[in-house]
Parts: structure tokens; C-alpha cells; sequence
């Protein structure tokens, strides 16, 4: 029989990127879709619409972000804090150059979502946006759960040292890396969403886009005017200023 080599890992480690993926895949199944709570379930039910009252409860559980209440850990925080714990770690063993890289790389994508994540303002207003506000949270929690569990299983092995599990670490790895490349790409996504947001807002305009008949039109002064001469200039609604020099009614320019 050939010796058995060392195996090591931090179960605390292990254990939180589980419950970190149980809570991701549960905002699917329990937030996203809503199913009805009685037994036994009936032949038809209603569907609950995805809004944005959704999306703020979404947001508190993935990322801890209220200036005025403070509140738990979200999901992304604690995986953001485990990954250091994992790179921190070295009472089990030393990780690997290119894989501790490679949670580097993770840790900084995690907080990039992080950050656009708190950005992200949802408006009812803006119907289109928030399907696809949706659908991006699909994509987005699918990804983390393949790369939280993928993750797990890496930190459970990384240690090992008999063939078995260095082949299977070294196979995982390569998918591990994949699946933080198609993370990465949904970033730029994100911040499209809070442009999208922002903008579809500013169509709201509070100010009616028309001015009074009697308003005088307002010229922009053109830095490429030059004068020499100032020309005393009264403006047609009496702004108060007889010289041109004073007044920051026009500029009315002949080259």
C-alpha cells in the first residue's frame, strides 16, 4: 500500500464559502422566485413581478452599503473577507504562485462588483432597464455560485499532495481561472446599468422645456471673441447694467 500524503485545510474556510453559496443560490429561489408557503402547493399560482423594492432587498444581501444604518456583512463582503483569509493563511500550507494570483485577481473583481453594485439605482421609471437589471442578477449570481463552489473545493485541496488530487487541482484550476474571466467580463456590464440608470433619470425633466415669450434670448459668450473696443451695450429687458463689461446678459460680437 503506498503512503497516503498530507491532505491538510482550514475546515473554517470551507465552511463559509458553503454557506456563502447557499445564500447566493437562495436569493434565486426564494427572493428572485417567490413561491407559495402553504402546502400543498396549488395547480396555478400568481407570479410576483421583479421591481425595484426587490432589488434593494437584494442589494442589502449581497453588499452592506447604507450610510445610516449598519448593517451585516452582505454575502459579497464575506466572501471578499474570506478570500483574504485564504491568501492570509498560512498555518496549512503555501499556496501556489500562479493560484494565489489568481484569488487576487478574484478579491479585486469581488470588490469592483461590489462597488458598481452600490451605485446602482433602480427606477421603476425606467421599466426596460430593470429587466435587464434582472437579468444581469441572474447571470451575476450563477457565475459567483460556479465560482464559490469551484473555489471551496480548490481550498479543500490546495494542500494535497498525492497524485490524485494534484491532477484534479491542476484540472480544476484551469476551469476556476475560466470561470473568474467570464466574472471579470460582467463588470463593465454593471457599470453600464448605473450609466443606463442615471441617464433614463435625467429624462425626467422638472423643468418644462419651454420659457416665456417675453424672455430674451440668452447668447453664450464664445471665448474666441475679441474686442478691443467695448461697445456700451443695454440689454432689452433692463438687466441693470449699462456698461458691456458689467453685464452677464450676452455678448454680442462682430469679428
Amino acid at each position: 500500500m503506498p503512503q497516503i500524503a498530507s491532505c491538510t485545510y482550514n475546515p473554517t474556510n470551507v465552511q463559509n464559502l458553503t454557506v456563502i453559496s447557499q445564500k447566493l443560490l437562495s436569493i434565486i429561489n426564494t427572493t428572485i422566485i417567490s413561491l407559495p408557503t402553504q402546502p400543498p402547493l396549488p395547480p396555478t399560482s400568481v407570479a410576483t413581478p421583479f421591481d425595484c423594492s426587490e432589488w434593494e432587498k437584494i442589494k442589502q444581501l449581497l453588499i452592506s452599503y447604507a450610510d445610516t444604518t449598519i448593517l451585516p456583512p452582505g454575502i459579497l463582503d464575506n466572501l471578499y473577507t474570506t478570500i483574504g483569509h485564504i491568501l492570509d493563511d498560512t498555518t496549512v500550507c503555501n499556496l501556489n504562485y500562479g493560484y494565489a494570483a489568481q484569488l487576487e485577481r478574484l478579491k479585486c473583481i469581488i470588490d469592483s462588483i461590489r462597488i458598481r453594485l452600490t451605485s446602482v439605482a433602480c427606477n421603476s421609471y425606467c421599466s426596460d432597464i430593470v429587466g435587464d437589471l434582472l437579468c444581469f442578477l441572474m447571470g451575476l449570481l450563477t457565475q459567483l455560485i460556479t465560482v464559490v463552489a469551484k473555489l471551496s473545493t480548490l481550498t479543500y485541496f490546495a494542500c494535497c499532495t498525492d497524485k490524485i488530487s494534484v491532477s484534479f487541482f491542476n484540472c480544476l484550476v484551469c476551469e476556476f481561472i475560466n470561470d473568474i474571466c467570464n466574472l471579470e467580463s460582467m463588470v463593465p456590464e454593471l457599470s453600464a446599468l448605473v450609466v443606463s440608470f442615471a441617464s433614463c433619470d435625467s429624462n425626467q425633466v422638472c423643468t418644462p422645456c419651454y420659457t416665456a415669450s417675453c424672455a430674451p434670448k440668452k447668447v453664450r459668450r464664445v471665448n474666441s471673441c475679441v474686442k478691443t473696443t467695448y461697445v456700451p451695450y443695454v440689454h432689452p429687458t433692463n438687466c441693470g447694467c449699462d456698461n458691456y463689461n458689467d453685464c452677464d446678459c450676452g455678448c454680442n460680437c462682430d469679428n
